[in-house]
């Protein structure tokens, strides 16, 4: 489908839902032209006619089923969503029908089903694909195109609506709705009487644990490189996360590097196509991915901490498939293949830009850090704003040999034993350390890269407005945090809670509108951030994230504290995988937050008093360096203006001519 042309990359709504009771197969392209939307689907129904002529790849179908069991088995999920209300979403998906609640739960036997299916019948998938796609009369073809116009008409929308619905209204019925308008204010502003809230039950601060859950850690050598083991149970599932130091390589490739990350994962590699490396990871592992890692270091004269890693897992049989495949990955990757690396680019480019208004309150937040904060600064350029721009740069040039060239120059400098560390979880890590040796061996030891020397801008006070084609706004703001001990991390901490499920609720969320309001504390950006998501308004919201801080200072109660306690120690306990337990403690460990160091925090925020946490708060207040930046539409930077707050300005993506 992408190699057709047609589009640049595979709808993010491509595959198949089943949390739904009439389940949907969707198959679509993006940055696609309308007129094509016919070939488009011609496109795909004649993929699928080819793929029952031709045949299916046995092997690749093998390794989707190997891919699903392995997923269904694995015990997944982080702190929204733990795995088991994870379990739980799955019994919806019948009960919820009337069904039986556990029909999800038990997936081994229609797994075996399809396995015994395929056996017996090799034409299985076939039918599948014959009867319920192709012979499917229930089809729709739907084209979905972007509109300035439609923009500008949605946001005088909710205007239009109003006059036309109040065209009859006599003055005695505005004064009434007004009226009425007020009084449901009134009551949304009006607190829960106390009689009532005593009826909820609630946990009190002495129900709380005193320490931490640790999570225990063995001290390995694969060589000569530390491998932080985790023994853990995890289903018997090997997790392996190879950290290689990315402070080493050259500066201008520092944007380059998510592209890298992402094609090392997707290529061929020791004479292999990538096609042939896909069957491999999918009949070996459990998936392939990687991540960045920024944080500074509890030292504050140290050096930020930057990894990016490799996450690889695999049951314990296959193993030494997957370091043998890592092994290929690293040491011969074949990073000539243009087409593969512009597909990537696009198809980065156009998440990274899909994703603005569900998550434009991340964007937001790291782009205001990033003024104040190197490791913020790095996190910009690796995820945010700046790397959109980068990529939509890229996109445009479409200069593939100089990315290629690029793509060869990271590999050099960064897949490298020097400095790379090693954590393994698994309930037996210590079996494994020879597959991992013979990973170790296989690496180059040093690079002679000049090395990273990021800062950030460093402004006093920044406003900046990114404009987006959205009727809603994300705004952030962030304050600089010069040193970051244990008692201060606790209870800036436990005053982001606060804030968050209190005053910021109620004024941004509640009363203003907005989809969420909450505030954050990065110890590893040593930043402070408050910030809205989905809001309807700009100027109000940048002045109760002020007001926030001084309604801890004038009203806070021994009450509302004891409650923000139990929630930021519930933060801390939050459920975690088998290897986001683990990970975790390695990266903790890393940045020298130790369990110690972790315990201090703890003991801080049990101990906070509400002088404390006023205090802490009036710092917060005080600090002179902070940094607001805002994700809206022009209309809504045209209005903050008029209320005196005057941003400067820039597209989301420069504004090009065709």
């Amino acid at each position: 489908l992408i190699d057709s042309g047609l589009g640049e990359d595979l709808d993010d709504i491509t595959g198949f839902d089943g949390d739904v009771a009439q389940t949907v197969v969707a198959v679509g392209l993006r940055k696609s032209d309308p007129q094509n939307a016919e070939k488009v689907q011609e496109l795909i129904l004649s993929t699928l006619e080819q793929q029952i002529t031709q045949g299916l790849d046995e092997r690749l179908l093998e390794g989707c089923i190997r891919q699903m069991e392995f997923g269904l088995r694995e015990i997944s999920g982080g702190r929204r969503f733990p795995h088991n209300l994870k379990l739980a979403d799955r019994c919806y998906r019948s009960w919820l029908y009337e069904g039986d609640p556990l029909t999800h739960l038990r997936f081994e036997e229609p797994i075996e089903s399809i396995k015994k299916a395929f056996q017996k019948d090799k034409d299985y998938f076939k039918a599948i694909i014959r009867d319920r796609l192709l012979q499917n009369p229930h089809r729709l073809l739907s084209v979905v195109t972007a509109s300035s116009e439609d923009a500008k008409r949605f946001e005088q929308q909710t205007a239009t609506n109003v006059k036309e619905m109040t065209r009859d209204f006599t003055d005695a019925d505005k004064e009434r709705f007004y009226n009425l308008s007020q009084q449901l204010l009134d009551e949304q502003k009006k607190p829960p009487a106390p009689e009532k809230l005593a009826t909820l039950p609630k946990l009190r601060k002495d129900d709380l644990p005193k320490e931490n859950k640790l999570v225990p850690t063995e001290h390995l050598k694969a060589g000569h490189i530390p491998v932080y083991a985790h023994p853990l149970f995890t289903s018997e599932i090997v997790y392996v996360d190879v950290g290689f130091d990315f402070s080493r390589i050259s500066p201008e490739l520092l944007p380059y590097l998510p592209v890298f990350l992402e094609y090392i994962t997707r290529c061929g590699a020791a004479g292999k196509s990538y096609q042939d490396m896909s069957r491999e990871i999918a009949l070996s592992t459990g998936g392939i991915h990687s991540s960045v890692v920024c944080t500074n270091p509890i030292d504050q004269n140290g050096k930020p901490v930057l990894r990016a890693f490799f996450h690889g897992k695999a049951l314990p049989a296959r193993v030494g498939e997957m370091t043998g495949i890592l092994v290929d990955l690293f040491t011969e990757p074949d990073l000539a293949n243009k087409k593969q690396l512009r597909d990537i680019v696009l198809e980065m480019r156009n998440e990274r830009n899909s994703s603005i208004v569900g998550a434009g309150n991340g964007y937001a937040m790291t782009h205001a850090a990033s003024r104040l904060s190197t490791c913020a600064s790095i996190e910009e350029q690796l995820h945010g704003i700046s790397n959109l721009r980068f990529l939509d740069e890229l996109a445009l040039t479409n200069d593939m040999d100089s990315v290629a060239k690029n793509m060869q120059s990271l590999h050099r400098e960064l897949i490298t034993s020097e400095n790379l560390i090693i954590s393994l979880t698994n309930d037996a890590p210590e079996q494994h350390i020879g597959h991992l040796e013979h990973l170790v061996k296989s690496l180059p030891e040093s690079s002679s890269a000049r090395g990273l020397a990021p800062k950030p801008e460093g402004a006093i006070h920044s406003l900046e407005g990114i404009e987006i084609s959205a009727s809603i706004n994300f705004v952030a703001r962030a304050w600089g945090i010069q040193e970051v001990t244990p008692a201060r991390a606790g209870r800036l901490s436990l005053l982001a809670r606060h804030m968050s499920t209190g005053y910021l609720w109620d004024k941004v969320r509640v009363e203003g509108g907005a989809y969420g309001g909450n505030a954050a504390f990065s110890s590893s950006d040593q930043v402070f951030l408050c910030s809205s998501y989905r809001d309807p308004n700009l100027a109000s919201t940048l002045s109760h994230f002020d007001n926030a801080l001084e309604n801890v200072r004038e009203e806070l109660t021994e009450e509302r504290l004891e409650q923000s306690i139990i929630g930021a120690i519930g933060r801390i306990d939050s459920p975690k995988s088998p290897h986001s337990q683990g990970y975790s403690e390695t990266l903790s460990l890393l940045s020298g937050r130790t369990q110690e160091y972790r315990q201090n925090v703890r003991e801080a925020i049990l101990s906070t008093t509400v002088d404390d946490l006023k205090a802490s708060a009036q710092e917060i207040a005080d600090e002179k360096q902070w940094s607001v930046a805002v994700l809206g539409s022009p209309s809504a930077f045209e209005r903050a203006q008029s209320e005196g707050i005057v941003l400067t300005r820039t597209p989301l993506l420069p504004k090009r001519t065709k």
